[in-house]
């Protein structure tokens, strides 16, 4: 392996290649130190963590984009008052997300039986520590187990306290403290560091570049740090706004819960947002119209082209009724179009159109 060291202060910043950084293995899960790049060390006091390292590497590719962050911990993991040592790594991805663990040649981790884990447990540890709502969120380490009966400590042997049953499904067996540890040490004070280091970061150039990677969390990032920073708004409205057709559900619910009804009063907006209707699906074309219906004031422009939706089949029947609930007067006694529009749709051949568009007519 090769590797260069360059200081620039108190970063420091390493080019490397290889598989034997720190001395490594992969228990059947990603080999995030053999992954190439530019490795930078931020310094950071985590004192309720003093065992642990108290720097978090970062690894960027050519971007200057992070592929990673991780930190090695160092920690016990008490059982009824006995506590041994958890020795690992932790990663978290570019945008602050958890996304995995590595552990060191010769560590697996055990269980309180002194048992290594097996990869069915490795994998129900990933999947504990990738869901940030876990209910393992609100419990404290005495919250685990149902204590021993007897008082003297001298029969308390690290292992005779079952877990509570309400846990049973959501831990590894025999490894609740583990479980518990891990995950707290996972949303506690290094994934703060991380999106401190983020935010730092906030501006054009750099949002720009999470915007176009394509990876959903950097966009959600990107869309969250937009929002935090209404300055930017201007620049990357737009981008947020392509990802209103995305199938990545988290990215669409972040793309479509930006625009409030605060931010869709912008006429071009509001311009913008219905022209992406047609290639829409019909969940997010309704989303979309619910959006106009919380505005305060949608602009002619934008009902009149949800009417031609609708008179072009990209909107369904089913829809109608909300658009309508976007006419007002003015729109119909202004707007040429609309009026011709909404005559027309009094004579249809369908039935609810006809009685809808001229109960419309009539309460106007």
């Amino acid at each position: 392996m090769g590797k260069l060291k360059i200081v620039f202060g108190s970063i420091i910043l390493l080019l490397f290649t290889g598989t034997d950084f720190f001395g490594v293995s992969k228990p059947g899960i990603d080999d995030y130190w053999s992954m190439e790049g530019v490795l930078i060390e931020h310094e950071f006091n985590d004192s309720l963590d003093l065992l642990s390292d108290q720097i978090v590497f970062e690894l960027q590719d050519n971007n200057g984009l992070p592929v990673w962050f991780g930190r090695y911990i160092f920690k016990d993991v008490c059982i009824l008052g006995q506590c041994r040592m958890v020795s690992i790594w932790l990663f978290w991805n570019g945008a602050g997300n958890y996304l995995g663990i590595q552990l060191l040649d010769d560590e697996p981790l055990t269980k309180s039986d002194h048992e290594e884990f097996e990869p069915e447990d490795y994998a129900k540890l990933e999947s504990i520590l990738k869901n940030p709502n876990s209910i393992l969120k609100d419990k404290k380490a005495e919250d685990l187990t149902l204590q021993p009966e007897s008082d003297d400590p001298f029969e308390v042997d690290g292992y005779s306290g079952a877990t509570q049953p309400s846990l049973l499904e959501v831990v590894v067996e025999d490894a609740v403290y583990t479980c518990h540890t891990l995950w707290h040490t996972v949303y506690g004070p290094t994934m703060d560091k991380i999106k401190e280091i983020l935010e730092e970061r906030v501006g054009e150039e750099y949002l720009k570049l999470m915007f176009e990677s394509s990876n959903p969390d950097f966009v959600i990032w990107g869309i969250r740090s937009v929002d935090q920073f209404p300055e930017y708004h201007e620049s990357f409205y737009d981008m947020i706004m392509d990802n209103i057709s995305s199938d990545h559900v988290l990215l669409y619910e972040e793309a479509i819960g930006y625009f409030r009804p605060e931010r869709m009063e912008d006429k071009v907006v509001q311009i913008n947002m219905v022209n992406s209707i047609p290639g829409l699906s019909s969940q997010k074309k309704y989303d979309i119209i619910w959006k106009f219906i919380e505005t305060d004031q949608v602009y002619e422009e934008v009902v009149e082209a949800l009417l031609e939706f609708f008179q072009n089949n990209y909107i369904g029947i089913g829809t109608l009724n909300l658009v309508y609930r976007l006419v007002n007067t003015g729109h119909l006694e202004n707007n040429q179009n609309i009026n011709l529009i909404i005559r027309d749709l009094a004579d249809h051949e369908n039935a609810y159109v006809r009685n809808l568009t001229r109960r419309l007519i009539n309460n106007n």
